[in-house]
């Protein structure tokens, strides 16, 4: 239902919005004024009804008359009409203010232009727009140009920055082991220093016996077997030397 109302009133509202429905309406409410003059009277409802019938329609003709022939011919008139007359006072009025405004600058002693000459002196302005918008656009893709230049570097240089990290990490690594191998050798060293002393004692600190006799030759036997065992285990652990490290050039 609302919707129905609300379709009824938008309709409504564009009729007498139109020209021709607005033309209409005035029309009849300027044709029917004894209508109204009667229904806004203080006399009785009776007698209102009586004095419509008897003074504003007497008859069905009357009726139709006042009702839709005059106001829709009032209401043709005033739009097939009116728009002479309005031209003609809208030209009129225009007129008169041009006649206005070249007064007021010929009292202030301004130069009025025509539209060619404002196009003229306008032309040379446009133009510089135009170029300083070109110029614009070239700046704005070299910039882009050079942002893009900034970020591909920017990667590398991110790039570089891990990898700089990451051979840090392996260097680091490659330190410790070099000094876990440096002190492998030095106990090594330190063994086979107590190894020599070993044999040293099992050669000359016996005394009283040969030097051909059986436990002389068990000392002896072991000591080269650790002294054997010492030196491959530093032949391992020792990298061969590379040209050019023994001093000689």
């Amino acid at each position: 239902m609302s919707e129905f109302i609300d379709s009824l009133q938008q309709h409504l509202k564009e009729r007498v919005t139109s020209p021709l429905g607005a033309a209409f309406l005035v029309s009849w409410c300027v044709i029917n004024y004894k209508l109204w003059v009667i229904l806004f009277s203080d006399v009785k409802p009776w007698v209102k009804f009586g004095l419509i019938q008897n003074q504003v329609y007497p008859d069905f003709h009357y009726f139709l008359l006042l009702c839709f022939i005059a106001p829709s011919v009032s209401a043709a008139a005033y739009i097939l009409a009116y728009p002479y007359p309005a031209r003609w006072a809208m030209a009129y009025t225009t007129y008169q203010r041009r006649i206005t405004r070249t007064a007021k600058w010929e009292a202030e002693q301004l130069i009025p232009l025509t539209r060619k000459e404002v196009d003229a002196e306008i032309a040379p302005l446009k133009q510089r727009i135009n170029d300083l918008k070109a110029e614009n656009n070239t700046l704005e893709a070299e910039y882009d140009k050079a942002a893009g230049a900034f970020r591909k570097e920017q990667e590398k240089a991110q790039n570089y920055a891990a990898e700089l990290s990451d051979t840090n990490a392996l260097l680091a690594k490659a330190n410790q082991e070099i000094e876990q191998l440096n002190s492998r050798i030095l106990d090594f060293k330190k063994k086979a220093s107590e190894f020599d002393n070993k044999k040293y004692l099992a050669t000359h600190g016996i005394s009283g016996t040969s030097h051909g006799g059986p436990m002389y030759k068990t000392e002896v036997e072991r000591a080269q077997k650790m002294t054997k065992f010492i030196k491959e285990k530093q032949a391992k652990l020792v990298p061969p030397p590379t040209p050019g490290d023994d001093g000689s050039h």
